[in-house]
């Protein structure tokens, strides 16, 4: 019993910090009704950020001030000139639109803090307290308390306050806002600020718990989205407490997972995933918001009129400069042609159907895993290996298809 508690406590510090990026995620939506998938990557720029000034001579809490106050500036920046213009685009626009902040901060912070592996300095205490015949971590308690206490005051904003009603009225009608006579914009700006500055606070104080990498802050945005559905978009209290409980189930898997395959970080990388797919198909309704019925397309693109011959000459060409070229180049030209054939996919469920999908790298996955498995296991030859193994593939779309046919909307 006494090593159960001693692993709760651990999770509480990942639980904790899933439950701040929930809060962020909720406040962002009920103001303007997106999905931010960048939260991850504000909390990964924030904490880079405030690794970097406490290099550069400011004490750790100065340096944790002037970041979080960066990230609500950066939720700023990315309300103004990325969300903003897009205010009357379909909503399918704004989650593409958010996608794309990911890769520009991901991209930006390898470029100005590099890729390495960094070490990020504790702001919290992290002395041992005896709790119950265990020694635990100071800064699990205080960032559990805080958790807590920061769910309280945003429930109590949105529920009793001017500030939490306005909110809502943003959620459910921009006319409606401004019929009252407030801006939709300053609504929204001052939600992306708040959001983006709790998103900033969960990457300082995960950092030095999880280590600091590029991708590794920005992937908190799984198993935080995954509370975030499970709230429904709209409760604090129960983002919070999912959180926190699944960062305990994750520290328990940690240390009672005795089964070889899937290994334990599989198991702990997937029980986020699996809380999504369960709570879409046992609800199987629509996330409530504004535009869940009419999420909207992206305009139309122009039709291809590409001739037969032109065509024919740039396969011709194409071969004949792959002939040709260095490895090097071969390699770049195999994987621009394997990334457009990719794209393709994305026409077939974006263009036409409406959907996003952000699996389409992990099926281009299984169809190799597949295909070199049915290559090598039973000798199936080329090419009826890759065509098999795409075929298995479309089996695996057609499984986890299956929850988003139970969901419309956000």
């Amino acid at each position: 019993m006494t090593t159960v508690f001693l692993y709760a406590v651990l999770g509480l510090g990942a639980g904790s910090a899933y439950a701040l990026i929930s809060q962020g995620l909720i406040l962002v939506h009920r103001a303007s009704g997106v999905v931010n998938f960048a939260q991850g990557a504000m909390a990964m720029f924030t904490a880079y950020f405030y690794t970097w000034l406490t290099g550069h001579g400011l004490s750790d809490v100065s340096a944790a001030l002037v970041a979080i106050a960066g990230a609500g500036v950066l939720g700023a920046v990315v309300q103004r000139f990325v969300m903003k213009p897009l205010g009357r685009a379909p909503l399918l626009a704004k989650l593409v639109a958010a996608l794309g902040v990911v890769l520009v901060l991901e991209a930006l912070a390898g470029i100005v803090f590099g890729y390495d592996l960094q070490t990020a300095p504790a702001l919290l205490p992290t002395s041992a307290v005896h709790v119950f015949g265990v020694d635990v971590g100071l800064d699990r308690i205080i960032l559990f308390v805080i958790a807590i206490a920061l769910a309280a005051a945003l429930s109590f904003v949105a529920r009793r306050t001017t500030i939490g009603a306005l909110f809502r009225a943003a959620s459910d009608s921009e006319e409606g806002l401004a019929i009252l006579g407030y801006s939709q914009n300053a609504v929204s700006t001052a939600a992306w600020v708040a959001g983006s500055m709790l998103a900033g606070f969960a990457g300082i104080v995960i950092a030095p718990i999880t280590s600091l990498s590029v991708t590794t802050i920005i992937l908190l945005i799984i198993p935080a989205l995954s509370v975030t559905l499970l709230a429904g978009f709209t409760s604090f209290w129960a983002a919070t407490i999912a959180g926190l409980l699944l960062g305990v189930l994750q520290s328990e898997i940690a240390g009672y997972w005795t089964i070889a395959s899937p290994t334990i970080e599989g198991m702990q990388d997937a029980a986020p995933f699996l809380l999504i797919i369960i709570v879409m198909v046992v609800r199987g309704r629509a996330i409530p918001g504004r535009d869940t019925i009419t999420l909207g397309r992206p305009p139309l693109a122009p039709p291809a009129r590409a001739k037969p011959a032109v065509l024919a000459g740039v396969v011709v060409l194409a071969v004949v400069l792959t002939y040709l070229a260095s490895n090097n180049y071969q390699t770049a030209i195999s994987v621009g042609l394997i990334s457009a054939i990719v794209a393709l996919s994305l026409v077939v469920l974006t263009g036409y159907v409406g959907q996003i999908s952000l699996a389409q790298m992990t099926f281009a996955g299984l169809g190799a895993y597949f295909c070199s498995r049915f290559a090598d296991d039973l000798g199936i030859p080329f090419p009826f290996s890759i065509i098999v193994a795409g075929l298995a593939t479309g089996v695996g779309g057609v499984i986890l298809g299956l929850p988003a046919l139970r969901v419309r909307g956000v």
